[in-house]
């Protein structure tokens, strides 16, 4: 697979997971873990959703989602991680058969895998009460432009509408995306990267990189066929 031959190439540790609704996963290093950063806040907004599906959000609870959903707001994530704590957290990945999540008290440290995040958002619609599951689509698809690198310009070129969450500090960078072209052809995409990233940018060309080439099973088969032919000729 061209992408995991990108992913080798990349400085530090690089993580990834595609699957469909076939519900085959492949990838490379997928089961890896790293901190989570902002990713978790997905599994937050589930969670809050969740407690409230048999009534309409609070003024209150929507002031959080939208800015922690759409620019990552920190604070708003930390309000509400205050009310639900690790035991909401540790719900949602039991909802959504994870298999390497830990918390272990913390939001932003709590340590999640490539795999576990696209099952995650491949499943995202069925964990959602339906009464608050387009309200949290929404939030997924209007994160704000500044964030909507990595997986979306890739999604874009091949006529995918992303609904997507990211994490990044220092020391990691990550993508996560449900890319659906109807409710019926979709996939989901984690990209999870860390440690030797020189800054952001390389760690969201990273994440470009592999979205590009999971995308493209056309390039990859042409990349193929190139090198066969190179092999015969040699």
């Amino acid at each position: 697979m061209a992408a995991q031959a990108f992913a080798q190439g990349r400085k530090g540790f690089v993580s990834f997971a595609v699957i469909g609704t076939k519900g085959k996963v492949r990838g490379y290093d997928r089961a890896r873990t790293y901190p989570a950063a902002s990713v978790t806040k997905a599994m937050l907004m589930v969670e809050v959703l969740r407690r409230a599906e048999g009534r309409s959000l609070t003024t209150a609870e929507t002031d959080l989602l939208y800015p922690m959903i759409t620019r990552s707001a920190n604070q708003p994530a930390r309000d509400l991680f205050s009310l639900v704590g690790s035991p909401g957290l540790y719900a949602v990945a039991e909802a959504a058969k994870m298999r390497d999540f830990s918390s272990a008290d913390s939001l932003f440290e709590s340590q999640i895998s490539a795999e576990d995040q696209a099952r995650f958002f491949l499943k995202l619609d069925g964990l959602v009460p339906k009464r608050h599951r387009s309200y949290a689509r929404g939030l997924l698809k209007s994160v704000i432009p500044a964030h909507r690198w990595g997986i979306p310009p890739a999604a874009r070129e091949r006529r995918l509408t992303p609904f997507i969450k990211g994490g990044w500090r220092s020391d990691v960078v990550h993508q996560v995306a449900l890319l659906e072209k109807s409710r019926k052809r979709r996939i989901a995409l984690a990209v999870l990267s860390a440690t030797a990233n020189p800054n952001q940018g390389y760690g969201r060309a990273t994440i470009e990189g592999v979205a590009r080439r999971v995308l493209d099973p056309a390039g990859d088969r042409l990349r193929g066929d190139r090198a066969r032919a190179r092999r015969r000729a040699q």
